[in-house]
């Protein structure tokens, strides 16, 4: 027998003995503060601010300064620029000056370019031998490159033997400056020569003014260019044959360097690397104070397998007196090439080692 219990107001009556819903939250307090009364209506307009804006036909206020036209012109300069040709500013102006782009002449732009005082002594060449017409042309050359290197200085050349030009007479001409040799005698030689190292040497000992006496020219890079000059002249190599922009062989396939003088082959054989560079074909080094030393360096050379020989004499010319290189090469199956001569690279060197002397007087002897 069941209890009877009435359902909650507005609901179905449920299965009896099942819990009814919470009655329900409480009732709004009829005691809390309404909402606002409602923000302004859409149509009401907003506030009007303190002047209105100009419309699109309204005039705008004045402004106080009126903005520049185009073409008025922009504020001019305190100075104007100068205009193409009316010259450069003078000095003190406002703009710098440019200087010059020429560098002046010195001992820093290459060793040969020499700057001495104007009391500097005389560069004398050493020329081996007697008076001949081909060592005249050889000495009037190495003076004309030598007094370009050498600007101010009094060049000139004295003979190692014969009563003509003699180095002696020479350096007896010279003037002596204040605390300076008369000259620096400079011998036109690549590698040394005993004999005519001991009569330069005598020469300026029994000179009436001191001088010095310089070393001989050397081996030097410029050797090599002038060697590959005289080569190119005669036909033996391309004269732009350098390493590996040549297109075509040389004539020659390859080269023997030979040079006189107590240090003959050793000066050879740096040259020979120098010029091996230069035109990329295999070089020996060869002395002409000995005919096996030549035989044998060609012989080296055609082993290798090289079938065109020519020889580059390493040698100035005087100081070979009557050496006859045509025959010394026919004799080796070659061809050859002529003596440097008054090539500019001898002129260069013979600047160079005077420089030298000057710089370093314990380097050359000294007499007076």
């Amino acid at each position: 027998m069941g209890i009877d219990q009435d359902p909650a107001p507005g609901l179905s009556g449920g299965e009896p003995g099942l819990p009814t819903r919470d009655p329900g939250l409480p009732r709004r307090d009829p005691g809390l503060p309404k909402r606002d009364p409602g923000l302004p209506k859409r149509d009401s307009g907003l506030p009007a601010g303190e002047s209105p804006s100009p419309g699109n036909g309204a005039a705008r206020p004045p402004r106080e300064s009126p903005l520049p036209t185009r073409g008025s012109g922009l504020p001019a300069r305190e100075t104007p620029l100068p205009t193409r040709g009316s010259g450069l500013p003078s000095r003190n102006s406002a703009l710098p000056m440019r200087t010059t782009r020429t560098r002046p002449p010195g001992r820093h732009r290459s060793p040969d370019r020499l700057s001495v005082p104007p009391d500097a002594p005389a560069l004398v060449l050493a020329v081996p031998g007697a008076v001949t017409e081909s060592s005249i042309e050889v000495a009037a050359g190495v003076i004309e490159v030598a007094t370009q290197s050498c600007p101010g200085v009094t060049v000139r050349a004295g003979f190692t033997e014969g009563p003509e030009e003699s180095l002696g007479a020479v350096l007896a001409d010279c003037q002596v400056p204040d605390g300076l040799p008369a000259a620096v005698v400079v011998p036109l030689l690549i590698c040394p020569q005993a004999d005519v190292t001991a009569a330069i040497a005598a020469t300026i000992a029994a000179a009436p003014v001191p001088a010095l006496q310089a070393e001989p020219l050397g081996v030097h890079p410029l050797l090599a260019g002038a060697l590959h000059a005289r080569l190119a002249e005669s036909g033996l190599a391309r004269g732009d044959r350098i390493g590996r922009i040549s297109i075509v062989t040389t004539a020659a396939e390859g080269l023997l360097v030979a040079a006189v003088g107590e240090d003959a082959e050793a000066a050879a054989g740096t040259v020979a690397v120098l010029l091996a560079a230069r035109l990329a074909v295999p070089v020996a080094a060869a002395s002409f104070g000995s005919a096996s030393s030549i035989r044998n360096a060609a012989t080296r050379l055609m082993d290798a397998g090289v079938a065109g020989l020519a020889l580059a004499p390493c040698v100035i010319g005087p100081e070979i007196g009557h050496l006859d290189l045509t025959a010394v090469a026919s004799a080796a199956g070659m061809k050859t090439a002529q003596p440097l001569g008054a090539q500019t690279a001898i002129g260069q060197l013979a600047a160079v080692r005077y420089g030298a002397a000057l710089q370093d007087p314990q380097l050359a002897g000294a007499s007076g």
